[in-house]
């Protein structure tokens, strides 16, 4: 009986108590002790094989969830770009800069000036504005005021004017008109006539009042004939 039992596992049992489980599914010898237990050394061995099978609570262990994945935070989507809000140069040639520049402000648009020395528009006014009056620009977009400045002065000094030329002093004698018969240097004759000089004049020539040297001799006003 022993080798039948032999690799059981054996258990003395008091009278009395419960058999605990030696595990689950293990078969246990159950040795019921006869008579008295301490101070005999032999024991009657009762021959019970009562396999005893203890199933144990199934302790399934806990299953742990899976992790939830970790949410996932979309990429932001970039925002579309606003379109500009676009405005219309407006006219501002031939106003005062003033005007023109205030005129642009309210229009939204910001301003630079220029000058341009011209005698065609009066000297602080607009020229001209680039670009041009409307053009539509986006807003606050920066505009050239060109605006006239005075050209300079040119001074000129007018020239003196010029003294008519002054006739040579003549003692030309004026009863002979049309040659030069000097006075102060003696008398005139007719060259080839019968006077005796110092001085000779060819004729026929135009004599007048007075005659001085007397060389109309008939007073018809031509000499030397």
């Amino acid at each position: 009986m022993r080798r039948a039992f032999a690799g059981l596992r054996a258990a003395r049992i008091r009278p009395g108590r419960a058999v605990r489980a030696a595990g689950a599914g293990a078969a246990v010898l159950l040795l019921a002790a006869c008579g008295p237990e301490a101070g005999h050394g032999a024991l009657d061995e009762v021959a019970a094989t009562t396999e005893v099978t203890t199933t144990a609570a199934a302790t399934t262990p806990p299953t742990t969830p899976p992790a939830a994945p970790a949410p996932t935070t979309p990429a932001p989507t970039p925002a579309a770009s606003p379109t500009p809000v676009r405005v219309a140069v407006p006219a501002v040639t031939g106003m005062t800069a003033s005007r023109a520049t205030a005129a642009l402000t309210a229009a939204g648009l910001r301003w630079t000036t220029a000058t341009l020395r011209t005698s065609r528009y009066a000297a602080g006014t607009v020229v001209s504005v680039s670009p041009g009056a409307g053009a539509r620009l986006a807003r606050g977009t920066v505009v050239t005021v060109t605006v006239a400045q005075a050209p300079p002065v040119v001074r000129t000094t007018p020239p003196r004017p010029v003294p008519p030329p002054t006739a040579a002093p003549s003692n030309c004698d004026p009863s002979y008109p049309d040659v030069c018969l000097k006075t102060g240097i003696g008398d005139y004759d007719c060259a080839g006539g019968s006077g005796n000089g110092p001085n000779y004049v060819r004729g026929p020539i135009r004599v007048l009042p007075p005659d001085p040297f007397d060389l109309d001799h008939d007073g018809n006003g031509i000499g030397c004939e």
